[in-house]
C-alpha cells in the first residue's frame, strides 16, 4: 500500500504512526509507502531557483502589481499594448510560492517586453528593469517551461499519472544538471539547490513499480535509458517482493 501527501511534517508524523503501530496490511506497511506529492516537490525545488534571482524577480513582480492594481495605470498600459501589438494582452500577477504562477508571469512579461519598456519610459523609470534583469527572466522562463509542462500533465484527473512521475524526475534532474557549468554563479547555485531537492525525493520504489506495470513504459523504459542490467534485475526482485506482500499465494 502507498499514499500521497504533501511534504508537511504532519505527513511524517502520520507515517511514523502507521509504521510503528502496524495499522496497515498486518504491520507490513513501511515508510516507503509515503509518496510525496510530486507537484509539491517541484514547487519546493523551483523556489530555490527563485531565491537566486530574487533581486530581479522582485522588480517585475512589483511592476506588474503596480499596473494591475491601478485602473489608471492599467488603462495607460492597455493603450500602449494595443498601439504596439494591435491586440490587448494583460499582465499576469503571480502568487508567491507557486512556481507555475511565476512562470506564467515571466512568460507574459517577456511577451510584453516592448510595451513594458515604453510604459517605464512614460513613467520616467526607463532603467528600472535592466538588460541583465531581462536576461534573468528569459533564462528562468526557459528553465521553468519543463517544470510547468510536468505539472500540467501530472495534475490531470482523466488518466493515471503516477507512471509518468519517475520519467519526469529523470528529465528534470538532467535539465537542472545542464546548468551546472553556468557562468552566472548565483543562477548555477540555485539550479544546484533545486537539483538537490528533487534528488532527495527521487528514490521511491513505487514509482519504479508504476513504470514497469504501465504498458506505455514497462521494463523497456529502463533498457532504453540505459539503467544497466544490475539495476533492472534488482528492480524485478523489488517488484516481486512487493507483489508477494499482497498475493494470496507466494509469488
Amino acid at each position: 500500500m502507498a499514499y500521497t501527501m504533501d511534504n508537511a511534517t504532519s505527513g511524517d508524523t502520520f507515517t511514523d504512526h502507521l509504521v510503528n503501530n502496524g495499522v496497515l496490511n498486518n504491520g507490513t506497511f513501511t515508510a516507503e509507502g509515503f509518496i510525496r506529492c510530486f507537484a509539491h516537490c517541484l514547487n519546493l525545488s523551483v523556489q530555490r531557483i527563485f531565491v537566486s534571482i530574487e533581486s530581479s524577480l522582485s522588480k517585475i513582480r512589483e511592476l506588474v502589481m503596480s499596473i494591475n492594481r491601478s485602473s489608471i495605470k492599467k488603462q495607460m498600459f492597455k493603450e500602449i499594448v494595443i498601439k504596439i501589438r494591435k491586440e490587448n494582452l494583460t499582465l499576469i500577477t503571480d502568487v508567491p510560492h507557486r512556481c507555475n504562477a511565476t512562470f506564467l508571469l515571466l512568460e507574459r512579461a517577456l511577451e510584453l517586453r516592448i510595451p513594458l519598456s515604453k510604459y517605464l519610459e512614460k513613467e520616467k523609470k526607463k532603467d528600472y528593469i535592466s538588460e541583465a534583469d531581462w536576461i534573468h527572466y528569459q533564462r528562468s522562463s526557459d528553465l521553468l517551461k519543463l517544470f510547468h509542462s510536468a505539472t500540467v500533465i501530472l495534475l490531470a484527473s482523466n488518466y493515471p499519472t503516477i507512471a509518468k512521475v519517475l520519467p519526469f524526475y529523470n528529465k528534470l534532474l538532467a535539465h537542472l544538471q545542464s546548468y551546472s557549468n553556468d557562468r552566472n554563479v548565483q543562477f548555477k547555485n540555485g539550479c544546484k539547490d533545486a537539483y538537490d531537492i528533487l534528488q532527495k525525493y527521487y528514490d521511491i520504489k513505487y514509482h519504479d513499480i508504476a513504470v514497469v506495470l504501465d504498458p506505455r513504459f514497462k521494463l523497456e523504459y529502463y533498457k532504453t535509458n540505459k539503467f544497466g542490467k544490475k539495476f533492472i534485475d534488482d528492480l524485478k526482485t523489488a517488484i516481486k517482493d512487493v507483489l508477494s506482500t499482497y498475493a494470496l499465494t507466494r509469488i
